[in-house]
């Protein structure tokens, strides 16, 4: 039997989450993509699972995201969480073949340092069987710029994110130099670059360094945070823009552990707290 706690956790983060999620079905999800590409704009839909969800379960939401996504190949692709699949190389591998058929790219999401081996490890592996992949880099993290290597050797798109974990080994390292460090040892080598953030500044710098190198890029934001200044920018510069739009469970947005380690997530969760009843539109709220 749930006890209330734990009720009263869920209830809460159900209700911040609606900022983020396009609700609880993958159809829901599908067809905010419709209305976002209706908008002008590409979408990656994605299954954030809950805590007891099994594996198998995990990969059947992510089968039929990639089926979705499919048929509407030219504009959405999926992405995926492999510890949440355990690193399970036979479900990962189907989804890929899957998404290989249906020429959809298929995303490595970024997780714990503690993963990021085996989610590179993974992803390497199924781009070898002709599946377009892509995996996320922190950019706070010191080693992504050996990650960042291996994925331009095995030929990955790659997606720059500020990062939600710090670097055990440098927490306080400075994450918009390193997302610009980055971009530097891509810059006219990687063949796609997903440049994944907010942050209106940092988007400037980085659309410059990229400009003229060569590499393909494009501007990758989350459902639910304000896009505005992203998107003057895009169409400043005619950048294309892609949504990444979940749907399931908002925990991977919130940790109650971390909430009185990191005061800024605990403003953000008391922010949707009282946004989340919106539903999170295109235009989001600031953060």
């Amino acid at each position: 039997m749930t006890s209330p706690t734990t009720q009263l956790r869920h209830m809460v983060l159900k209700r911040a989450g609606q900022a983020y999620l396009a609700g609880d079905t993958a159809s829901s999800a599908v067809a905010a993509a419709e209305t976002t590409h209706g908008l002008g704009h590409n979408v990656t839909l994605c299954y954030w699972n809950a805590a007891d969800d099994s594996p198998a379960y995990i990969a059947d939401q992510d089968v039929v995201l990639v089926d979705a996504a499919a048929d509407r190949s030219s504009w959405a692709d999926v992405a995926i969480k492999a510890p949440a699949l355990a690193f399970d190389s036979e479900l990962v591998a189907g989804l890929a073949t899957r998404c290989h058929e249906g020429g959809v790219r298929l995303w490595f999401d970024s997780h714990a340092p503690a993963f990021a081996d085996r989610t590179l490890n993974l992803a390497q592996s199924v781009s070898e069987t002709g599946c377009d992949v892509g995996i996320a880099l922190p950019a706070r993290w010191r080693r992504s710029r050996d990650d960042a290597e291996r994925a331009l050797d095995a030929g990955l798109a790659i997606r720059f994110v500020k990062g939600q974990w710090p670097d055990p080994e440098a927490p306080s390292s400075d994450a918009r130099g390193g997302y610009l460090s980055l971009l530097e040892v891509v810059a006219g080598r990687a063949r796609f670059v997903g440049l994944a953030t907010h942050d209106d500044w940092l988007l400037q710098e980085a659309a410059a360094g990229l400009a003229g190198s060569g590499t393909a890029f494009e501007i990758q934001l989350l459902r639910g945070l304000s896009p505005r200044r992203a998107l003057a920018l895009a169409r400043e510069r005619a950048i294309s823009v892609r949504f990444y739009i979940p749907y399931g469970h908002p925990s991977l947005v919130y940790s109650f552990r971390t909430m009185w380690e990191n005061r800024r997530h605990a403003a953000w969760l008391a922010q949707d707290l009282l946004l989340g009843s919106r539903k999170g539109t295109l235009l989001g709220h600031h953060r």
